[in-house]
């Protein structure tokens, strides 16, 4: 496993925001499912196979973290904007997720996550399974303290990505990217880490759809 540092960067926020329909082309999950406000929260689910001949070649790889006990009942706003993304490019969904469940507790949740972002942890991350054959990986996640989450950086870490195309998606609390599609870049340097990512504030996402759509459209998608 290969490992790199970076910059322990300033006090920041958690991106999170209850999400509601966007536009028809959404998945009825995101219309349907249990919301949680504080926090990027999804359903957990297991790693899916690689593609077989003929199908897509796109995977939707996201990171999200409920604040409640029950992660499988809540849905947030990185699942959401993954789940519109792999519906419009077809492409795979795969969550990244900690060996160790986060605690559920919103102080908690704030002082482990910055605490692993203190000491630039790389904390244990459940397999997702064999992603050579994708082509192209949409990268998604919460903006924690001016940065990616530690268990991004231990999936960077972790799989090999050269020669495919990364493209990131974020969602944040008002900070923007802070420069994380270049530390991707500096993880992954012999994948072509493609722009421009996609960002939205955490309060703007239930109104998110038709920007995500236009966004993949202008990619190619």
């Amino acid at each position: 496993m290969k490992r790199k540092h970076f910059a322990v960067l300033a006090l920041g926020c958690f991106a999170a925001a209850a999400v509601a329909a966007c536009t028809a082309q959404e998945d009825t999950a995101a219309r349907s499912a249990s919301i949680d406000a504080d926090a990027s929260a999804s359903i957990r689910g297991p790693a899916a196979p690689p593609p077989e001949a003929g199908e897509s070649r796109i995977a939707v790889v996201y990171f999200s973290e409920p604040e409640t006990a029950d992660r499988r009942a809540l849905q947030g706003s990185t699942e959401a904007l993954a789940r519109i993304i792999r519906d419009r490019t077809g492409g795979a969904l795969l969550r990244i997720e900690r060996d160790a469940p986060y605690p559920s507790s919103h102080d908690a949740l704030v002082s482990e996550a910055r605490g692993e972002r203190d000491r630039d942890s790389r904390p244990l991350i459940r397999s997702l399974g064999d992603l050579s054959g994708y082509d192209t990986i949409f990268l998604g996640y919460p903006i924690w303290w001016y940065d990616m989450p530690m268990p991004v950086y231990s999936f960077l870490e972790t799989y090999d990505l050269s020669g495919k195309t990364i493209i990131p998606f974020v969602t944040h609390g008002g900070s923007g990217l802070t420069g994380t599609a270049d530390r991707i870049a500096a993880a992954e340097p012999g994948a072509d880490v493609r722009g421009p990512a996609y960002e939205v504030y955490r309060t703007d996402v239930p109104e998110a759809g038709p920007s995500v759509l236009r966004w993949l459209g202008r990619l190619g998608f």
